[in-house]
């Protein structure tokens, strides 16, 4: 029992570091912990449900199709909860991320219903017993993709110019706008991977537990 607790938290604390790479990446650049952040876990989550429910798209389509999505709606979120009051008191844009958190959460109560919705996947995992502890293929695929999300996280801030932009205004915005980077297109970039980086947990998350509802990313 011990070790498969283990191994379940080691697959799960793997995906939770995603979101928290999220958050971390827009706090680090803004200053501001986007309390709406586990809606667009949730969103992303829904996307690929949708999509693989039409029958025409495979698994890896879906996944990029829900990441895209939760970026997307990472930007707009950017564009009209918080652009506009960047520069006012700390506490004005944390009451917006929580009236975009209850806006998300209430639309997807009105879209989807608040019954859970199973992912419809197009093939299973296979299961082994390894010394008394069961060791899912599903549990080794979600840890290596949560590993590989965060190396190429780590290669792009290292080593791209956009990275490297993404730091500087990290540090000190105002240099870096004398430097000719763009801090708006800096904070943008950082909420697309951020929201990227969600939306591929909360699918992640919705598999592992063949569930997905509009309060999932409020439990997370």
């Amino acid at each position: 029992m011990f070790w498969a607790q283990l191994l379940n938290g080691l697959t799960t604390g793997s995906v939770y570091a995603l979101i928290a790479l999220g958050y971390t990446m827009i706090y680090g650049i803004l200053g501001l912990i986007n309390f709406a952040q586990g809606e667009i876990y949730m969103g992303g989550a829904f996307v690929a449900v949708l999509l693989l429910a039409t029958g025409k798209v495979n698994f890896l389509l879906a996944f990029a199709g829900g990441m895209l999505a939760a970026a997307l709606l990472g930007v707009a979120l950017e564009l009209v909860a918080f652009r506009p009051l960047r520069g006012s008191h700390p506490l004005v844009p944390l009451i917006s991320a929580i009236g975009a958190s209850i806006f998300l959460q209430s639309l997807a109560l009105l879209l989807f219903g608040p019954n859970d919705r199973p992912f419809p996947l197009q093939f299973s995992f296979q299961a082994i017993t390894v010394a008394g502890v069961p060791l899912s293929s599903l549990q080794g695929a979600m840890v290596a993709a949560a590993l590989g999300l965060m190396a190429l996280l780590v290669a792009f801030v290292r080593y791209t110019r956009y990275g490297k932009a993404i730091v500087a205004c990290a540090l000190d915005r105002d240099t870096a706008r004398l430097m000719g980077i763009s801090v708006n297109r800096m904070v943008s970039l950082t909420f697309f991977i951020g929201s990227a980086l969600s939306g591929a947990a909360g699918i992640m998350m919705a598999i592992y537990y063949n569930a997905t509802y509009p309060r999932m990313g409020l439990s997370r």
